[in-house]
């Protein structure tokens, strides 16, 4: 296990879909926090596209889909698009104009912890046993300054990401979320986190840490007598990390592997 405190680290959530994100708004019926997609696409007027002047402070995770077209492009910072910006598929066209932030604000500190699953095999005569790896076992858990329910949301309606074919955001709040009760053999399921670690003598920052198909797993508030202080988000992912240098390796339009979708093979 590693730990980390927030500001030795640039921190950054999207789900795995290309082009659909999560935000959380207040049920203006029920008074409740409740997770919802929007949509990030340009090319069509779809239900729910996003807003930055209405949803931009609500975004807890924007879609994979970021700025291809700058040399230090990635999933952090203020992503705003213009007419040439498109996801890895070289089509998709992402909505212009509109401006975007998918790390979480108030970022105290992290801890990363890394490790394998294995099953072991004794043979007949032999002292030692095969260590036969089953997947791996990595997790990340945020800790943040709580300032308001989005995480709460979140852990409680949308810990799983966005459900296998879903094309579009609709006006129900919680369709099109992954309920976790079916196989997880798609490339859309989970969030996507992504870790760059602070180097001053860089532009680009340090090395680069991703964790892919990000299950949410934990979400624990610190109370006192009279407030709450922190709370603390935990993702685990059992496909393997990408590990980058502080520059993105293949930097062409259309192509970033920073973004580049699960393969079903990896899953």
């Amino acid at each position: 296990m590693a730990y980390f405190l927030g500001r030795d680290v640039e921190l950054a959530i999207t789900t795995e879909h290309k082009i659909l994100g999560v935000l959380v708004q207040e049920n203006a019926s029920t008074n409740v926090y409740e997770p919802t997609l929007v949509h990030f696409g340009e090319e069509d007027t779809p239900t729910n596209q996003y807003s930055s002047s209405a949803d931009k402070a609500n975004l807890f995770a924007g879609p994979r889909a970021c700025d291809d077209s700058t040399p230090n492009n990635g999933p952090w910072g203020d992503i705003t698009c213009d007419s040439s910006d498109v996801c890895t598929d070289g089509s998709t066209v992402l909505r212009q104009s509109q401006a975007w932030n998918n790390e979480p604000d108030n970022l105290t500190a992290l801890d990363l912890s890394m490790g394998v699953m294995d099953e072991d095999v004794a043979f007949i005569g032999q002292r030692n046993v095969l260590k036969a790896e089953v997947k791996k076992e990595n997790s990340i858990s945020i800790t943040r300054k709580k300032k308001d329910a989005m995480w709460d949301a979140i852990y409680n309606d949308a810990r799983f990401g966005i459900g296998k074919d879903v094309t579009a955001a609709t006006a129900d709040s919680t369709t099109g979320l992954f309920d976790g009760l079916r196989a997880p053999d798609f490339a859309e399921c989970g969030y996507r986190v992504y870790i760059r670690f602070k180097e001053s003598t860089d532009q680009y920052g340090g090395e680069v840490f991703i964790l892919r198909n990000c299950y949410i797993t934990e979400h624990s508030v610190t109370v006192s007598a009279d407030s709450t202080q922190e709370e603390t988000l935990t993702l685990m992912s059992y496909t393997d990390p990408l590990i980058f240098d502080g520059r993105n390796p293949t930097h062409t339009s259309g192509s970033n592997q920073y973004i580049e979708a699960t393969t079903s093979a990896e899953l």
